[in-house]
C-alpha cells in the first residue's frame, strides 16, 4: 500500500486484484492447495474470436445437359467475440506482473515490487493535497488500471472506492499511478503475455507535529 505524508513517502505496496481481465486459466486452478487461499490474487483476462453459425444460405444451379436442378447449403458465420475473466496466484504466473525490469524473475516479486516503488517515490516526492492539508484529512484511494500485454496502460486509471473522504486525494492518487505508466512489467501466464488489472491502494496520512 501507498502511504502518503505531507511529503509523500510510500512505506509499502500491496498488490491487490478487485476486479478484473482476462486470459487463459490454468485447468487444475479449482485444485489449488490451501496454502494458497492467503496469496496475492491478480486477475487475469483472455479475449478471443470464436465463429458462430447464424444462418444457412441455399444455393440452386440447373443442369441443361441433364434438366435437373442441384441444391446445396452453405453456412453463414458471425464473429463473435470472447472474453474469459479469473483469478490467478501471483505464483503461477511464468513472469508475474512488476514494478520495474529489475523485479523480472525476482524470488518474492511483490516484495520487490515494494522496494522499486519505496526508490521511485523517494526520487520522485509528491505533494500531499492542498485542500486535505488544510482540512487535516486523512484518506485512501484504491487505483485500479489494465496493463496490457505490452506492458503499457489501456485505458485510464480509476478510482475503485474511496474508504476515507479526503479532498483532492482522488485526482492526486490517479496522478500518481500514472506518473508508473511505461515502468511496470507485462505478465507471462503458461508461455504467453496476457492482459490484467491490478489495483494500488494509495493511503494519505499527515505527519504528527507538536503543533499540529
Amino acid at each position: 500500500m501507498l502511504h502518503l505524508k505531507t511529503k509523500f513517502n510510500l512505506l509499502s505496496f500491496v498488490l491487490v486484484a478487485l476486479a478484473g481481465i482476462l486470459t487463459f486459466h490454468p485447468a487444475d486452478a479449482q485444485n489449488k492447495s490451501s496454502d494458497k487461499d492467503d496469496e496475492t490474487m491478480v486477475m487475469v483476462t483472455k479475449e478471443g474470436i470464436e465463429y458462430e453459425v447464424t444462418g444457412w444460405d441455399t444455393r440452386t444451379v440447373y443442369d441443361p445437359n441433364s434438366y435437373t436442378f442441384s441444391s446445396w447449403e452453405t453456412p453463414i458465420y458471425e464473429t463473435v467475440k470472447t472474453k474469459e475473466v479469473f483469478a490467478v496466484p501471483m505464483s503461477d504466473f511464468d513472469k508475474a506482473p512488476v514494478f520495474t525490469e529489475a523485479c523480472v524473475g525476482a524470488e518474492d516479486p511483490v516484495a520487490c515490487t515494494n522496494h522499486a516503488l519505496e526508490e521511485f517515490t523517494a526520487n520522485n516526492p509528491f505533494p500531499y493535497p492542498d485542500r486535505a492539508q488544510e482540512n487535516q484529512q486523512e484518506g485512501l484511494e484504491y487505483v485500479s488500471f489494465v496493463l496490457t500485454e505490452d506492458g503499457e496502460f489501456e485505458g485510464t486509471p480509476t478510482i475503485l472506492s474511496k474508504d476515507i473522504p479526503c479532498k483532492g486525494c482522488s485526482e492526486e492518487a490517479l496522478r500518481i499511478v500514472k506518473e508508473t505508466e511505461g515502468k511496470w512489467q507485462p505478465a507471462v501466464l503458461n508461455g504467453e503475455r496476457v492482459k490484467v488489472k491490478l489495483t494500488l491502494p494509495i493511503r494519505f496520512k499527515l505527519e504528527e507535529t507538536p503543533f499540529r
